[in-house]
């Protein structure tokens, strides 16, 4: 794997991604640091969340795991999958198109027999993966690039903050994760922290939305604006986050260390690099699955030994995060800028 930034090219020349997904609003999300840097580096980014009809781009960026949308294959027999597949990706080396894949879940894609043959020839048409951490696997590590999340201390200065409520544990939770934030239901019937009290918010599934009588848990199961999250990322005195196989798993864990709150993660060898990389006692680590002896012990950890300075999150600064996507982009297109009718 490479790191970024990469070498400068010619800002003169525009450069054009296709970005598979919905452009940045009024919610934190992953595209608010990818397209940080385009007037500066000269890129034009176009926001289309279903099938990409229009092949004037230079860059076709997909998150791994939506790589059926710009297909536009949905309800479609295997069959008439490979057939839209085949065409598309030719069309793509055609007209020069690169496709880049983004990978931010840490586990591997499905090896089953029918989507395997379309998950090899996707990956021989991908001109590059990038990837948050070392860590994260790709099908080849020689095109591949590290860009690490950016944190979120400038996006929110001057918005109200409350003040760290003891024994305050948050979840933040998707649909995704509400199974996992659902086991820990219970942590509040069996702690050895005599006023630990869970407040769990988001967007929740069934799992999760249905269980509303736990002991000693607060619930608002609803899509929060970020000044909400802002305040209740404040009120807590840690911030768990169970699991660690998507974008907003990672987003959570970013907002709570800019706005210096200590977070609970699984051990992996992602979040042992980020917690090395923050400073000691902001990240504490515990064996999946989460448990109640696993959030006493960070609480206990904490309060013997609260972190001694502000995380180190320097690296991570969205104008640098920003820069190195766009001369990503610049070097994965390379001197052949120019879209194609």
């Amino acid at each position: 794997m490479s790191e970024s930034p990469v070498p400068h090219h010619d800002v003169s020349v525009p450069v054009t991604i296709h970005e598979v997904g919905r452009r940045p609003g009024a919610f934190l999300h992953y595209f608010d640091q990818v397209i940080n840097r385009a007037e500066a580096h000269n890129l034009t980014f176009r926001f289309v969340e279903g099938r990409m009809r229009r092949l004037d781009v230079n860059v076709l960026h997909v998150r791994d795991y939506l790589i059926d949308r710009p297909l536009g294959a949905g309800r479609v027999t295997p069959e008439e999958r490979q057939e839209k597949l085949t065409e598309f990706l030719a069309e793509l080396r055609k007209r020069r198109i690169r496709l880049v894949q983004t990978i931010s879940q840490s586990q591997n894609v499905s090896e089953d027999s029918a989507n395997r043959p379309g998950r090899d020839e996707i990956d021989a048409a991908t001109s590059a993966w990038i990837v948050f951490d070392e860590s994260t696997p790709t099908p080849d590590p020689e095109r591949t690039v590290v860009i690490p999340l950016a944190h979120y201390r400038d996006r929110f200065l001057g918005y109200p903050r409350r003040k760290s409520i003891p024994g305050r544990v948050l979840l933040c939770v998707t649909p995704q994760s509400s199974t996992a934030t659902a086991r820990l239901l219970g942590v509040t019937r069996v702690t050895h922290i005599d006023d630990l009290n869970m407040r769990i918010v988001g967007e929740a599934s069934p799992v999760l939305a249905a269980d509303r009588n736990a002991v000693a848990t607060s619930f608002r199961l609803e899509k929060l604006s970020d000044a909400s999250l802002v305040q209740e990322v404040g009120e807590a005195e840690l911030v768990v986050q169970p699991c660690l196989d998507s974008f907003e798993d990672w987003q959570t864990v970013l907002l709570a260390l800019s706005l210096e709150r200590a977070v609970l993660l699984p051990d992996t060898a992602a979040a042992r690099h980020l917690a090395d990389e923050v400073g000691t006692g902001w990240v504490q680590l515990s064996p999946a699955p989460l448990t109640a002896a696993s959030i006493d012990t960070a609480i206990t950890a904490l309060r013997k030994t609260p972190p001694g300075s502000t995380p180190r999150l320097e690296q991570r600064d969205p104008m640098t995060v920003g820069d190195a996507y766009a001369e990503f982009f610049r070097n994965i297109v390379g001197a052949e800028s120019s879209p194609k009718a």
